[in-house]
Protein backbone atom coordinates (compact mmCIF):
# COMPACT_ATOMS: atom_id res chain seq x y z
CA UNK A 1 0.00 0.00 0.00
CA UNK A 2 1.01 3.62 0.11
CA UNK A 3 1.18 6.36 2.68
CA UNK A 4 -2.08 8.12 3.48
CA UNK A 5 -1.25 11.73 4.39
CA UNK A 6 -4.49 12.02 6.38
CA UNK A 7 -3.03 9.59 8.93
CA UNK A 8 0.14 11.64 9.50
CA UNK A 9 0.45 14.42 12.10
CA UNK A 10 3.30 16.36 13.63
CA UNK A 11 2.80 16.22 17.40
CA UNK A 12 5.57 18.37 18.85
CA UNK A 13 9.03 19.78 18.40
CA UNK A 14 11.69 17.67 20.11
CA UNK A 15 14.39 20.30 20.18
CA UNK A 16 17.71 21.00 18.54
CA UNK A 17 21.38 20.40 19.19
CA UNK A 18 22.25 23.84 17.77
CA UNK A 19 19.55 26.52 17.82
CA UNK A 20 21.76 28.80 15.71
CA UNK A 21 21.32 26.54 12.68
CA UNK A 22 18.23 27.20 10.56
CA UNK A 23 16.08 24.10 10.18
CA UNK A 24 17.77 22.24 13.04
CA UNK A 25 14.64 21.58 15.13
CA UNK A 26 13.54 17.95 15.16
CA UNK A 27 9.95 16.75 15.55
CA UNK A 28 7.83 13.93 16.90
CA UNK A 29 5.23 12.69 14.42
CA UNK A 30 2.37 10.19 14.67
CA UNK A 31 1.07 8.03 11.85
CA UNK A 32 -1.90 5.67 11.76
CA UNK A 33 -2.48 3.23 8.92
CA UNK A 34 -4.00 -0.07 7.88
CA UNK A 35 -0.59 -0.97 6.38
CA UNK A 36 1.46 -3.46 8.37
CA UNK A 37 5.03 -2.93 9.57
CA UNK A 38 6.53 -4.63 6.51
CA UNK A 39 4.68 -2.18 4.25
CA UNK A 40 5.65 0.92 6.23
CA UNK A 41 9.27 -0.22 6.41
CA UNK A 42 9.61 -0.46 2.62
CA UNK A 43 12.04 1.87 0.90
CA UNK A 44 10.70 5.40 0.47
CA UNK A 45 7.31 4.72 2.05
CA UNK A 46 7.40 8.27 3.53
CA UNK A 47 8.87 9.89 0.37
CA UNK A 48 5.82 12.11 -0.23
CA UNK A 49 6.54 13.74 3.15
CA UNK A 50 10.29 14.26 2.63
CA UNK A 51 9.94 18.03 3.04
CA UNK A 52 8.44 17.54 6.54
CA UNK A 53 10.91 14.90 7.73
CA UNK A 54 14.45 15.52 8.96
CA UNK A 55 17.17 13.13 10.04
CA UNK A 56 16.52 12.42 13.71
CA UNK A 57 12.75 12.99 13.62
CA UNK A 58 10.75 10.37 15.51
CA UNK A 59 7.59 8.73 14.12
CA UNK A 60 5.15 6.87 16.40
CA UNK A 61 3.18 4.49 14.17
CA UNK A 62 -0.05 2.67 14.88
CA UNK A 63 -0.04 -0.05 12.22
CA UNK A 64 -2.35 -2.67 10.71
CA UNK A 65 -5.50 -1.18 12.24
CA UNK A 66 -7.70 -3.37 10.06
CA UNK A 67 -5.79 -6.53 11.06
CA UNK A 68 -3.67 -7.01 14.16
CA UNK A 69 -2.89 -3.51 15.48
CA UNK A 70 0.75 -2.90 16.33
CA UNK A 71 2.69 0.10 17.60
CA UNK A 72 6.17 0.84 16.27
CA UNK A 73 8.63 3.66 16.83
CA UNK A 74 10.86 4.81 13.98
CA UNK A 75 13.63 7.35 13.56
CA UNK A 76 14.26 9.10 10.24
CA UNK A 77 17.79 8.23 9.10
CA UNK A 78 17.75 10.01 5.72
CA UNK A 79 15.40 12.47 4.04
CA UNK A 80 15.70 14.10 0.63
CA UNK A 81 13.56 14.65 -2.45
CA UNK A 82 14.80 11.33 -3.80
CA UNK A 83 14.80 9.10 -0.69
CA UNK A 84 13.40 8.82 2.84
CA UNK A 85 14.77 6.11 5.09
CA UNK A 86 13.49 5.10 8.52
CA UNK A 87 14.86 2.69 11.11
CA UNK A 88 12.85 0.85 13.75
CA UNK A 89 13.86 2.00 17.20
CA UNK A 90 13.68 -0.58 19.96
CA UNK A 91 15.87 0.82 22.73
CA UNK A 92 14.91 4.47 23.07
CA UNK A 93 13.05 4.33 26.42
CA UNK A 94 15.41 3.40 29.22
CA UNK A 95 14.22 5.58 32.10
CA UNK A 96 10.87 5.63 33.89
CA UNK A 97 8.55 3.51 31.76
CA UNK A 98 5.35 4.19 33.72
CA UNK A 99 3.78 6.28 30.93
CA UNK A 100 4.84 3.76 28.29
CA UNK A 101 3.26 0.92 30.26
CA UNK A 102 0.09 2.98 30.65
CA UNK A 103 -0.22 3.17 26.87
CA UNK A 104 -0.37 -0.57 26.34
CA UNK A 105 -3.73 -2.29 26.11
CA UNK A 106 -2.66 -4.83 28.72
CA UNK A 107 -2.15 -1.97 31.16
CA UNK A 108 -5.71 -0.84 30.49
CA UNK A 109 -4.85 2.48 28.85
CA UNK A 110 -7.37 2.32 26.03
CA UNK A 111 -10.88 1.54 27.10
CA UNK A 112 -9.83 1.66 30.75
CA UNK A 113 -9.67 -2.11 31.32
CA UNK A 114 -7.28 -4.99 30.85
CA UNK A 115 -9.74 -6.81 28.60
CA UNK A 116 -7.59 -6.67 25.47
CA UNK A 117 -10.11 -4.98 23.21
CA UNK A 118 -9.55 -1.64 21.57
CA UNK A 119 -12.36 0.83 20.91
CA UNK A 120 -13.88 0.61 17.44
CA UNK A 121 -12.58 3.78 15.80
CA UNK A 122 -14.38 3.01 12.55
CA UNK A 123 -17.92 2.90 13.96
CA UNK A 124 -20.45 5.55 12.94
CA UNK A 125 -20.78 6.61 16.59
CA UNK A 126 -18.95 9.94 16.47
CA UNK A 127 -19.22 10.63 20.21
CA UNK A 128 -17.57 7.30 21.06
CA UNK A 129 -14.85 7.92 18.48
CA UNK A 130 -14.21 11.43 19.78
CA UNK A 131 -13.94 10.15 23.36
CA UNK A 132 -11.49 7.43 22.29
CA UNK A 133 -9.38 9.96 20.41
CA UNK A 134 -9.33 12.31 23.42
CA UNK A 135 -8.25 9.39 25.61
CA UNK A 136 -5.41 8.47 23.26
CA UNK A 137 -4.33 12.13 23.06
CA UNK A 138 -4.22 12.31 26.86
CA UNK A 139 -2.03 9.19 26.95
CA UNK A 140 0.33 10.68 24.33
CA UNK A 141 0.57 13.85 26.43
CA UNK A 142 1.40 11.72 29.47
CA UNK A 143 4.08 9.89 27.48
CA UNK A 144 5.57 13.19 26.32
CA UNK A 145 5.62 14.48 29.92
CA UNK A 146 7.33 11.30 31.13
CA UNK A 147 9.95 11.53 28.38
CA UNK A 148 10.63 15.18 29.27
CA UNK A 149 10.83 14.31 32.99
CA UNK A 150 13.28 11.49 32.30
CA UNK A 151 15.50 13.74 30.17
CA UNK A 152 14.91 11.72 26.99
CA UNK A 153 12.99 14.58 25.36
CA UNK A 154 13.57 18.32 25.44
CA UNK A 155 10.65 20.41 26.72
CA UNK A 156 8.95 22.34 23.92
Amino acid sequence: MSLEKSGFRTIAHIGTVDASLAGSVRNIHAYITNDDAAGVETTDYFLTLYDRLKIGDVIFCSLDLDGTPTVRLYVVTASSASSVTIARETSVVTGDQTAVAALTENAGAIGGTNDGDLPDLSSPDAATNAAAIREVAAKLNALQAALVASGLLAAS
